[in-house]
């Protein structure tokens, strides 16, 4: 695959996260949706309880929602919960959390003071790879206002990218855009090359900020904002997939429902990531989970996987990672462009989970993933095929945590899945030009209730017909 399709991938796929819950209130339940369901899985019951409560949540809440200067212990403050490499694995920047709470009440103080912004306002954060984005998600989250995680226009392209950036400010009614002063610095110099053509136009009447160029002593102005699972915590943009990208409206109930996804995320485990920040998976996987669990989230540029793919297997062996996750062609990429003598060096055996969704599953892609990182003790059973969308926060369905298995596939006749729209298992001596191999997205998550309709009649439809999902649940 040719750089510049990675980099429309990663732009344009979403399946399509925050862990500011409010342990005072329930959320409501989801409007009811005509038609009948299974049962919603609830396989976690029994293990939710175990599960060791995380420190680092109750600081979180009680640091954000109840106004306490005082956190549970010292150590609290000092666990690093995000960690940024640069373009050759080294570590550039830590977050703890209490660095993380302080760049929040810093960035909350300026949106509140500076940009006089109030509960509910809308805020773009167009920011390049790196931690400034989770500074400033959590700052809007903190100020009450609603973040909007975008794809930052590139410099190089701003013809191309600017129109759809202007479209979602517009549709959004965005009053600030929070970036870096790296990013605004190159935006101000490419419209400056461009002016004179008239090819370049940002938005008009918003403000700017640059976070990293906010005082350091502006946390102590910060002023609480208490929200309730009512309350809207950001919006996410789909995908523009079949349409026009639109803004999913993600209330605090809707996180916290989604967060009960990732239960089986505990305080000792790591992450590494590569998806961008801006995309619904790198946000509640990597950004949110880990703060509402106590998890260390690892994280690099996604331009810093695609000029050297085996960086993400060498981190995660480095960081003796227990989660990660990707699209489809992440692994498949790690797989092709990782020699034998690379992963005869890695170790992969503390790999718990190894999620992978946001487009069509390949079982050649897992299966060569398999054969490349097998010598590094790579377990396939650890893989984890997911089914999400950002209209559901993120993930409607996925792998039993508790109970690993290697991917289920189905080789289905081609011609009655294409035709006739019927899933017929192609039996071994079917023609191979006629089979088409689909891998299974694993079962619904907890609150998650689904049908197949027809879409014409939207009548409910049996067993092996291919139609419309519909999805209902608290997320």
């Amino acid at each position: 695959m040719k750089p510049m399709v990675i980099l429309d991938a990663i732009k344009l796929a979403a399946i399509a996260f925050l862990s500011m819950l409010l342990g005072l209130l329930q959320p409501s339940p989801s409007p009811a949706i005509t038609g009948s369901f299974e049962p919603v899985d609830d396989m976690w019951a029994a293990n939710d309880k175990s599960k060791p409560a995380s420190p680092t949540k109750a600081f979180l809440q009680e640091r954000s929602h109840h106004g306490s200067r005082t956190p549970a212990t010292f150590e609290d403050l000092t666990i690093v919960v995000y960690t940024f490499l640069d373009d050759y694995g080294r570590e550039s920047v830590n977050l703890t959390f209490g660095d993380l709470d302080r760049a929040a009440r810093r960035v909350a103080a300026t949106l509140q003071q500076d940009a006089n912004l109030k509960k509910g306002d809308r805020v773009m954060l167009a920011y390049p790879p790196g931690l400034d984005f989770a500074m400033g998600f959590w700052g809007c989250l903190y100020a009450g206002a609603i973040g909007i995680p975008v794809y930052p226009p590139y410099p190089g392209t701003l013809v191309k990218d600017l129109p759809k950036f202007n479209r979602m400010v517009a549709d959004s009614g965005a009053k600030v855009i929070l970036t870096n002063r790296t990013y605004y610095m190159a935006t101000q110099l490419a419209t400056a090359k461009s002016y004179f053509s008239g090819s370049v136009s940002w938005p008009k009447d918003i403000q700017w900020f640059s976070t990293d160029a906010i005082a350091d002593d502006m946390d102590m102005c910060y002023t609480d904002v208490e929200c309730s699972f009512d309350d809207l915590a950001f919006f996410q943009y789909s995908s523009g997939s079949t349409s026009e990208p639109k803004a999913v409206m993600v209330s605090y109930g809707n996180v916290n429902a989604q967060l009960k996804v990732w239960v089986a995320i505990r305080e000792t485990d790591t992450m590494v990531s590569w998806v961008p920040s801006y995309h619904d998976m790198g946000l509640v996987v990597f950004i949110l989970a880990p703060a509402s669990t106590g998890a260390r989230c690892v994280s690099m540029s996604p331009l810093s996987f695609i000029k050297d793919p085996a960086l993400w297997m060498r981190t995660a062996s480095k960081y003796k990672a227990t989660q990660i996750c990707a699209p489809n062609f992440g692994y498949a990429l790690a797989a092709r462009k990782t020699t034998k003598a690379q992963a005869a060096k890695l170790d992969l055996r503390h790999l718990r989970q190894s999620l992978c969704a946001a487009e069509p599953i390949r079982i050649e892609s897992l299966n060569a993933f398999t054969e490349t990182f097998a010598p590094a003790g790579f377990n396939p059973k650890t893989y984890g095929c997911g089914y999400g969308l950002a209209e559901a926060t993120l993930a409607a369905t996925g792998p039993d945590p508790y109970n690993p298995k290697e991917p289920v596939v189905f080789v289905a006749k081609k011609n009655a899945l294409e035709q006739h729209k019927k899933a017929q298992r192609a039996p071994a001596d079917h023609p191979a030009v006629d089979t088409m191999t689909l891998v299974g997205c694993g079962t619904l998550r907890p609150t998650f209730k689904v049908i197949i309709v027809d879409p014409e009649t939207h009548e409910q439809l049996p067993d092996c017909r291919v139609g419309e999902i519909w999805i209902q649940g608290e997320s």
